[in-house]
């Protein structure tokens, strides 16, 4: 639906450079809620808590408890969530995808730790955290990332959703290696 009424534009994954999971408060209110409402957290939250963040949900410098759900984000709308400078949209080609442009096989959502999942083509995995020779983890200025904020919180698999409205369990292990076109 937000698509419908933004010329076929996904939401950002955030505005500007420190914001908190935008795309939560803009999708809310096409799901009968508040604009302060999130997603995976005030309203719809992953049952399961369990995972690789110690069971619980996050909270992370300004997004608060990030819920339950992450969007492909991988920065300047390079993958289908991008991001808006300015509080009124894109300028300068920022932004996210248009949904048409975005492949059936690459996902839109996924079980995560924070509001948006990196993409290992954009933020790569380069650390073996849990010793078996993958690896699974980007360290980036701010720490290790497990698995890219992806959270495998069912039976080591996450729920995915795709461009088609379907959602799919997909094993961590063809996350890590981009199965399918992933990502």
């Amino acid at each position: 639906m937000f698509t419908n009424d933004n010329d076929n534009q996904l939401p950002p994954a955030l505005i500007g450079k420190y914001t908190s999971g935008d795309w939560h408060k803009l999708i809310a209110p096409y799901m009968g809620h508040e604009r302060s409402e999130r997603f995976g957290r005030d309203y719809l939250p992953c049952p399961v808590k369990a995972g690789s963040y110690n069971g619980r949900f996050v909270t992370w410098h300004a997004w608060g408890s990030a819920g339950s759900y992450g969007v492909n984000y991988a920065g300047n709308g390079s993958k289908p969530f991008g991001f808006w400078i300015t509080q009124d949209g894109p300028q300068n080609g920022q932004g996210s995808k248009r949904i048409t442009e975005v492949a059936a096989s690459e996902f839109l959502a996924a079980d995560a730790v924070l509001p948006y999942i990196y993409s290992p083509a954009w933020l790569s995995f380069n650390f073996d955290i849990d010793g078996d020779g993958v690896l699974d983890t980007s360290q980036s200025f701010s720490g290790p990332w497990l698995y890219n904020q992806l959270e495998p919180r069912h039976a080591a698999s996450a729920h995915m959703l795709f461009v088609d409205g379907s959602v799919r369990r997909t094993p961590l292990k063809d996350w890590l290696h981009g199965e399918n076109n992933l990502w």
